[in-house]
């Protein structure tokens, strides 16, 4: 359970920077510090330039969508929401404010999502919650306080539950989000490129063996370490050098959709290395 944050400290945790700021300068209302128990995590976001703190593992995965959009500009989480305002519509309802000891419980919203498309600045407020969690008539209530809390403020706010997200969706993100860099040993920036393109060869190839086995296969005939192209397909995907949609995901135990290459991305990304000057790629 979290550690309540109540409106008897509000105004000096605002002060002090918690719930405030933009990008990589975001500090969260709530921390993975002030969670006993239950799965939380800290996660990188790619989009913010920071550390996440995530409550939850359904957090997680829907980080993972919010941040694919090229639009995302900014994504933070455990926003506060002021409680003078939180109580006079939970008046207005006429439901409980969240308490602790007699103090009004700063609610927070789970992430709030800032979007530009067509020179068009949006943001919007979402809420996370497990399905069977909506049965609950409290849990209805205090999303109630939430939603109007955004409404007022001309902010769209959504509710997402695990039923929204696509599980062969969720384990692409999941699995490309573990390491978004080149295998260790990739030593120049051309070599990257050969071997970008000789993977995407395999992959494409016509057939039906599952991923996982044509890159194994491209490993073996290039005298490759064992598992250098399937971590290039990883980083390709990641970066987005290959265009493959979350409708049609990629997986290391399927066989592969349609994977057209964005060829003047991959030539303009500036991708760090962290070469290893011991581990050279044998002669083909």
């Amino acid at each position: 359970m979290p550690r309540f944050h109540t409106a008897a400290t509000e105004a000096r945790r605002l002060e002090a920077g918690f719930g405030r700021g933009k990008g990589a300068a975001y500090r969260p209302w709530v921390s993975v510090r002030d969670v006993k128990g239950g799965i939380c995590s800290r996660a990188s976001g790619w989009r913010s330039g920071r550390l996440h703190h995530l409550m939850s593992r359904l957090e997680y995965d829907v980080l993972l969508f919010l941040q694919w959009p090229e639009t995302v500009e900014d994504i933070r989480e455990q926003v506060p929401l002021a409680t003078a305002d939180t109580a006079v519509i939970a008046d207005a309802v006429g439901v409980r404010h969240p308490v602790s000891g007699g103090d009004l419980i700063v609610q927070t919203t789970d992430f709030l999502v800032l979007r530009r498309a067509g020179g068009i600045d949006a943001a919007e407020a979402i809420a996370v919650k497990p399905a069977d969690r909506l049965a609950n008539r409290r849990t209805l209530e205090k999303l109630e306080i939430e939603r109007r809390y955004w409404t007022v403020r001309g902010v769209r706010w959504s509710l997402v539950t695990d039923r929204e997200l696509p599980e062969d969706a969720v384990r692409m993100l999941r699995w490309i989000e573990s390491d978004r860099r080149p295998p260790a040993d990739t030593a120049s920036r051309d070599e990257l490129l050969r071997r970008e393109a000789a993977v995407h060869e395999a992959v494409s190839a016509p057939g039906a063996a599952p991923v996982a086995a044509r890159c194994a296969a491209a490993d073996a005939a290039r005298r490759w370490p064992a598992g250098t192209a399937l971590a290039l397909v990883r980083v390709a995907l990641a970066r987005k050098w290959w265009l493959v949609g979350l409708r049609r995901p990629l997986l290391p135990d399927r066989p592969p959709p349609a994977v057209p290459r964005d060829v003047a991305r991959i030539e303009a990304d500036g991708v760090e290395w962290r070469p290893d000057p011991a581990a050279g790629e044998a002669a083909e």
